[in-house]
């Protein structure tokens, strides 16, 4: 295994076989480019993505703790096959939209300033994330564990309160209507 510790990896265009088998503790990738890479594999602890483009990766066996994401480009990316094991992760400035979350365990992530449209929640555990200023459309929540989630200042969601799980979790008067869809009711 090939352990890169506390490295600057800056404008550079990461290939399959470079990530595999590789660790990187404290490690921050600027403005790199990972788009050609099928899958991305390794293990990343207490990394930071700025300015990255991840778009339609798959995190392969992926293991992501404490991994910050700012201002990358993570369109029709794939967590659904990273492990889960001390799994957490924070997005801010990030479109995300079309991005597959499925089945995965995101207690407590923030997600500030997002694009996540049509990105699929179905079944995670987002208990007490946060979704601050992010636009929500589209965005499929299914069977989805929401307890204490603060959707306050986000948008354009549409949530079905019998088919997820919403105890205390926190919505603007102005995001009601997108709890209330399935119901076809009228509200001016």
């Amino acid at each position: 295994m090939v352990i890169h510790d506390d490295k600057e990896f800056t404008n550079r265009t990461f290939t399959q076989d470079e990530l595999r088998g590789c660790e990187f503790d404290n490690c921050t990738f600027t403005n790199c480019d990972f788009s050609e890479t099928e899958y991305m594999s390794g293990t990343y602890i207490d990394c930071r993505f700025v300015g990255c483009n991840l778009s339609i990766v798959k995190m392969n066996n992926c293991q992501l703790n404490n991994v910050a994401f700012s201002g990358c480009k993570l369109t029709g990316t794939s967590f659904i096959d990273c492990n889960d094991t001390l799994l957490n992760v924070r997005f801010e400035n990030c479109p995300m939209d079309y991005s597959l979350f499925s089945g995965k365990k995101l207690t407590k992530t923030p997600f500030v300033n997002c694009l996540l449209r049509n990105a699929d929640f179905t079944e995670c555990d987002l208990s007490k994330a946060r979704f601050t200023e992010c636009n929500l459309e589209n965005a499929v929540f299914h069977h989805t564990n929401l307890k204490e989630t603060d959707f306050s200042s986000a948008y354009n969601y549409t949530i079905d309160p019998e088919a997820n799980t919403l105890r205390k979790a926190k919505f603007s008067l102005q995001g009601v209507p997108g709890l209330l869809v399935k119901y076809e009711i009228v509200i001016e």
